[in-house]
């Protein structure tokens, strides 16, 4: 069972503003790695982040589908009231953070072993990207691990 199922089934549950209860007692969550979650004793501890909570509550199983993220709509992601929940893929997660925020962390990846990418290296990413490579295999090929590092350089005109 996973942990979603496992909190309703003891009595959890997240109301519209993103408040936690058990069994319509409000509860405090912890704040861990940006996120807010509870921990629940069964046997052994099992972590429950309350945007999946939300997230089950609001669309069931379908959270559990392939590719299926949890994105919170607004990029906060303490902020887990029932407007700002939504599902989709990770791609849509990451548009769900503001662009100027998606560019700094493609600038700060753009940094590869500690040094910035050559300007024949983006030269040829730009030659590879203009022959039609996706950004998939552009990453393959240059072993850069950041989708948003790639468009990054394709989009820009500068060096990092």
């Amino acid at each position: 069972m996973r942990p979603e199922e496992i909190a309703i089934q003891i009595g959890y549950s997240v109301d519209k503003n993103g408040n936690v209860f058990l069994n319509n007692q409000r509860i405090q969550s912890r704040l861990f790695k940006g996120y807010y979650e509870i921990i629940i004793h069964r046997g052994s501890f099992v972590h429950c982040k309350i945007h999946r909570l939300q997230a089950f509550q609001k669309f069931g199983k379908v959270l559990y589908e392939s590719g299926m993220v949890v994105r919170h709509l607004n990029g906060v992601s303490t902020d887990n009231s029932w407007e700002n929940i939504a599902l989709g893929t990770a791609s849509d997660n990451m548009m769900d953070i503001p662009q100027s925020i998606r560019q700094q962390k493609a600038r700060n990846a753009s940094l590869q072993n500690g040094k910035r990418y050559s300007r024949e290296m983006i030269d040829a990413i730009k030659a590879d990207r203009a022959e039609g490579f996706s950004y998939s295999r552009l990453m393959k090929k240059y072993n850069i691990s950041s989708k948003g590092t790639v468009a990054y350089i394709c989009n820009h005109d500068y060096l990092f």
